[in-house]
């Protein structure tokens, strides 16, 4: 294997899935000495400020443009797409890179992958990294051909979560040999240093990102309203969508007293205040159904085990698979009415030495998703042979 691994963002701009991509690269120094990263311009400066200053100096940061979020059909995309590709492969050329890497796959950057193995063939392996645009090729069957057409040998779909594979696989059983599972990663550099102890006197719940209906938030707006108090507070970290706007407003008129806390005012909250906000939680809650995310990973779930806060969620194979992965790390349940129990419960009878015992699992739990293991399941995932400088790092975390 060479001394380089080229990764490319072709999706997001800004600070969208900077902690992903950021806790990708930690993975991929793990194997390599130095990575090329491709993105825009606002992403790179998001993704630097996430990782440690000396795994940013082992970064090769190269600037591009990428196709405005607007742009959602393939028509529109895939010539820019197309570009991207272009350029990243000449570029993974002429450094003998031993992989590619898109940490965000689109339907037309799919194709512009595909096009361009069958034009040129690559002899290095490609990982292509698919977030929510999962559900739409598992969900719309004719896209399952373009999933299984003209892959070549060396193509890997990473999916985030054995899980998750598990559906993808069950739904197109032809994808078997082009899929492999990654966990989602994350960087830990500036998470708290220990885990959390509970004040039952001062005792919050939180809901993480964006408040729609998808995400459960008029149930998280159902518990505030049953269980705010003077030492109970519920906070939104994040912003209300426009779909849950006008349910919101009329639950801040309908109630006496602020019952719920918004940590945004109609745009994303800066990752500074984010995790200050995240830090100072009990409990983070999670009403999310496992029908909208059958095909779907939480990047909140995350959140919460930087920040060691456990779970209070409903029942879902993809927190149903943290919880074997970490232990005990909350409260897993299986309808709405159990999730309203166990909140109660929490609040008058406080669990203060299980709630320790919860948030050490996640604090230590941090490692299965830290640069040493996502190295080591890109090295399977894709199928690397270690150099002699790498090899010590990523085996020792086995």
């Amino acid at each position: 294997m060479t001394d380089s691994i080229v990764v490319y963002e072709s999706t997001c701009e800004g600070g969208e899935h900077a902690a992903f991509n950021a806790g990708l690269l930690a993975g991929v120094l793990e194997i390599v000495p130095r990575a090329v990263f491709f993105a825009e311009s606002r992403h790179i400066e998001a993704v630097r400020e996430v990782l440690e200053p000396a795994e940013a100096d082992r970064v090769d940061w190269r600037r591009i443009k990428i196709p405005p979020r607007r742009a959602n059909s393939v028509a529109e995309r895939l010539p820019q797409e197309w570009r991207i590709v272009t350029e990243v492969w000449a570029a993974a050329e002429s450094e003998n890179a031993s992989a590619i890497i898109n940490t965000s796959v689109s339907l037309a950057g799919l194709i512009a992958v595909k096009l361009r193995d069958s034009l040129h063939r690559n002899p290095r392996p490609v990982g292509l990294v698919f977030h929510s645009v999962l559900d739409r090729f598992m969900t719309e069957r004719r896209l399952h051909r373009t999933l299984t057409w003209g892959n070549p040998p060396n193509l890997r779909y990473l999916i985030l979560g054995e899980s998750l594979l598990a559906e993808v696989r069950s739904v197109v059983p032809a994808l078997r040999a082009t899929t492999r599972a990654i966990s989602l990663p994350q960087c830990f550099n500036t998470a708290p240093a220990a885990s959390s102890r509970l004040n039952p006197s001062a005792m919050s719940f939180g809901f993480l990102g964006i408040a729609n209906e998808y995400k459960g938030f008029l149930e998280f707006l159902a518990l505030a309203d049953e269980f705010a108090s003077e030492r109970v507070r519920f906070e939104v970290i994040g912003r209300v969508s426009s779909e849950c706007q006008t349910r919101f407003e009329e639950f801040q008129r309908r109630t006496a007293s602020a019952k719920l806390v918004i940590s945004a005012d109609g745009g994303r909250v800066p990752i500074e205040s984010y995790r200050s906000r995240l830090a100072s939680l009990s409990y983070t809650i999670f009403p999310y159904r496992a029908i909208d995310y059958r095909f779907v990973r939480s990047g909140a779930a995350l959140d919460a085990i930087w920040a060691a806060k456990p779970m209070i969620a409903f029942r879902i194979p993809a927190l149903e698979e943290l919880f074997d992965r970490m232990g005990d790390v909350g409260y897993l349940c299986d309808s709405i009415e159990k999730l309203r129990a166990t909140v109660a419960d929490v609040i008058a009878h406080p669990p203060i030495e299980r709630y320790a015992e919860q948030s050490a699992n996640l604090f230590r739990g941090r490692d299965l998703f830290a640069g040493p293991a996502i190295g080591r399941e890109l090295v399977d995932a894709l199928g690397l042979r270690l150099t002699d400088r790498a090899r010590p790092m990523v085996e020792q975390s086995k």
